[in-house]
């Protein structure tokens, strides 16, 4: 894909030594003086890294500027995070009135939503930082992360930051937000790590593969205990 940003692009990086090359890394819009810290340089991020994650994470800086990188993801998550809450609270009164719920039951359960969209900073920014510890040790287990966590932090905030954006779509855009962003995080944690692709994508599959083998445990058990409740009931 050709794009704006294409010509300032430094050369693919060594993915035995992670270095970008001589000219160095250009920085993705947000980071640089123009566009920068506005809605447009916000706008452009969110459109390269979605559109073009190898060249946006081939430009990323390794290394300074994690507040604006945290800064990135805690808007453009929060904003994601109310058009969530928006399609939340229409799905909930339409299925809420067709179930023949009066008007207070129906804003009773509203009610959890608009204090998630409040509490959705924090919650963007935990679960950033938690991935980032995730994907970090996992990088080091599979044959190391020739940068430090730094690096690692600022693609997730990038990565994840810009998948938030999925959520203005109503209904579907939450799976849209998860697929694609284990696609953003592992070309990003690729480029930005300068790692082989196959440790990337390990790093940022084995959690969710981990996840759905102990849900699947989890039904199991509570399966097996509900027919031995079945059959010593019988």
């Amino acid at each position: 894909m050709t794009d704006s940003w294409e010509g300032a692009l430094p050369p693919a990086p060594d993915h035995a030594t992670g270095e970008a090359g001589a000219s160095g890394r250009p920085g993705l819009p947000w980071e640089t003086g123009d566009p920068g810290r506005s809605a447009t340089g916000a706008l452009d991020t969110v459109r390269m890294v979605l559109l073009s994650p190898t060249q946006a994470f081939r430009s990323m800086r390794r290394s300074g500027d994690v507040g604006g990188a945290i800064g990135f993801l805690l808007i453009v998550g929060t904003f994601g995070s109310f058009f969530g809450l928006l399609w939340g609270v229409a799905t909930r009164t339409m299925i809420g009135s067709i179930g023949g719920l009066n008007f207070g039951e129906i804003a009773a359960g509203n009610t959890v939503g608009i204090i998630q969209f409040i509490l959705a900073p924090l919650a963007v920014l935990v679960f950033a930082v938690v991935l980032t510890g995730i994907y970090h040790l996992l990088l080091l287990l599979f044959g190391g992360a020739p940068h430090p966590p730094e690096t690692t932090l600022k693609t997730v905030c990038y990565a994840v930051g810009a998948n938030y954006i999925w959520l203005a779509i109503p209904f579907c855009g939450t799976l849209v937000a998860s697929l694609w962003g284990i696609v953003s995080a592992t070309i990003g944690l690729r480029e930005a790590q300068g790692v082989p692709s196959g440790r990337a994508a390990a790093a940022v599959l084995v959690p969710y593969l981990l996840a759905c083998c102990c849900l699947l445990l989890l039904l199991l058990m509570l399966s097996t205990i509900g027919a031995l409740a079945g059959a010593v009931g019988g």
